[in-house]
């Protein structure tokens, strides 16, 4: 068992001892009273929904022999206790020395903006796969390594198991981590004390204002990761979002820009793009190549570039780097064909963002189908102010639009239907509201004739349904399966 002493991990930090010695072992850390093991020490953090210094005497039921906090609690004698002032700030510190720095043992690339983080994510371990480079991945979908899956609870961990995590990948010689990293996690100092080596920047667009309330904190929050990196650091960042040009310029990093519309160091022209997949010319610092991929769609180019614009960072050929992507198949639910013997397409995607949903339909309008079907709902508890324009996009880019639930939470699924609702004109026919996903789902195979593509949008990868505190078993992939086969084979 490992075993640290305290006085080493708050060491250099400015603290006030209300009881107990610094200077005895710990055996672990925890900012979560749950996972509380003998001779841990437990930090309480105060949280958006719950305050860690209402757990303090569970932590130290559960065998907590330290605890660091922002206030003193009464707890039994024997039991170390120490104040800080902000104890949110610290954990990633704590963890970072509790775990030997592992982030300095391994190449870190760190992938934030609002959409394209998985699908990045995915290429690059791809590309860094096909280089024979050995890497991890923890992001939205789940966290693995070699063989080890875990189920993603965020898609950035919190800070202690962020770093644990990476221990245990520098100890299974892991060369390089994949790490998506959300506005929640910077906003939260989750990621303070990651020796980032890469930092790339996607898009950014309207999303979390539940918790940002303003696009300026949104964006602050984002450009963290790029205040994080060192000058021996490389930031490949998009010059077609407005934002990119901010980021450039506060960087210390070693800039490598990308576009599609502007001037960069890494460009695409398209040459050819169907269903089937697509077809572009990329100039690189390196050379010009033509790249074939089954991914279509230009957020999908763009997903490509930021992800070669890293593995050229790295040091990777183009040559690798095209034999990669064109042997790249698919993004767990990010614009993920279904199998059908009708002569209809069927795609499941994540899209649940106004931004996301309407570079999704858009760019399906573009192959001239007979019809788009379109089936969404929007997540409760989250930000409300994207429902009508999501609503609005929907009947413009569809012909036809059914409104469902997603993960209401504890949220009424009527009234938030109601909401997306309110941004559509009600004159036009051309939707319903079936508050029943499954039978939406179902109503939307029916009602596809020849030709047409009925698109499951913003739950993609998913496997339940969040809703009053559950996880219900919901997967729209086998939903769909289920329907074709129980109706049409």
């Amino acid at each position: 068992m490992k075993q640290v002493r305290l006085s080493t991990l708050i060491s250099g930090i400015d603290y006030r001892l209300k009881s107990g010695s610094p200077d005895i072992e710990i055996s672990g850390l925890s900012s979560d009273s749950r996972s509380v093991k003998k001779g841990y020490l437990f930090i309480a953090v105060s949280g958006n929904n719950h305050d860690g210094h209402n757990f303090i005497k569970q932590a130290v039921k559960k065998g907590a022999s330290s605890v660091i906090s922002e206030r003193d609690v009464e707890i039994k004698q024997g039991i170390t206790k120490i104040i800080i002032p902000n104890t949110r700030s610290l954990v990633s510190k704590l963890a970072s020395r509790f775990y030997m720095y592992p982030s300095s043992r391994v190449k870190v690339i760190g992938i934030t903006g609002t959409n394209g983080k998985t699908t990045s994510s995915y290429l690059i371990e791809a590309i860094l796969s096909k280089k024979g480079i050995i890497s991890g991945l923890i992001g939205t979908i789940n966290y693995h390594f070699q063989d080890k899956i875990i189920p993603a609870k965020n898609t950035t961990p919190g800070a202690i198991d962020l770093q644990f995590f990476l221990n245990e990948m520098v100890s299974n010689e892991i060369d390089c981590l994949v790490l998506e990293v959300s506005s929640h996690a910077l906003d939260q100092h989750r990621v303070d004390h990651i020796d980032f080596d890469i930092g790339l920047f996607t898009n950014l667009s309207r999303e979390h204002l539940d918790y940002h309330q303003t696009m300026e904190r949104y964006f602050e929050a984002k450009a963290n990761l790029f205040d994080l990196l060192s000058v021996n650091a490389s930031a490949v960042i998009n010059l077609d979002d407005p934002r990119g040009k901010e980021l450039v310029s506060r960087t210390k990093a070693s800039v490598l820009s990308y576009a599609i519309d502007n001037q960069a160091e890494i460009r695409a022209e398209v040459k050819q793009m169907s269903l089937g997949g697509t077809i572009f010319k990329l100039e690189t610092p390196r050379g010009k190549i033509d790249i074939e991929t089954g991914l279509i769609g230009k957020f999908n180019v763009y997903n490509l570039l930021g992800a070669i614009g890293v593995a050229l960072a790295i040091g990777i050929d183009l040559r690798t780097i095209k034999s990669a992507i064109a042997e790249f198949k698919v993004v767990p639910g990010r614009l993920e064909a279904i199998e059908t013997s009708r002569p209809i397409k069927v795609f499941v995607d994540y899209a649940h963002t106004d931004n996301a949903l309407e570079s999704l339909l858009s760019t399906l309008r573009k192959f001239a189908p007979a019809r788009i079907i379109t089936v969404f709902g929007c997540g409760g508890e989250r930000d409300k102010s994207k429902r009508p324009l999501m609503g609005r996009l929907a009947q413009t880019f569809s012909d036809y639009t059914i409104l469902t639930s997603d993960n209401s939470r504890r949220e009424n699924p009527a009234e938030i239907v109601d909401q997306i609702e309110s941004g559509m004109n009600t004159a036009e026919a051309n939707y319903e509201l079936e508050i029943d996903r499954y039978q939406a789902i179902k109503k939307a195979i029916a009602r596809a004739r020849d030709n047409d593509i009925v698109v499951i949008a913003g739950k993609g990868h998913e496997t339940y349904q969040a809703i009053n505190g559950e996880k219900i078993p919901f997967d729209d992939r086998q939903v769909v399966r289920e329907i074709l086969s129980n109706v049409y084979d």
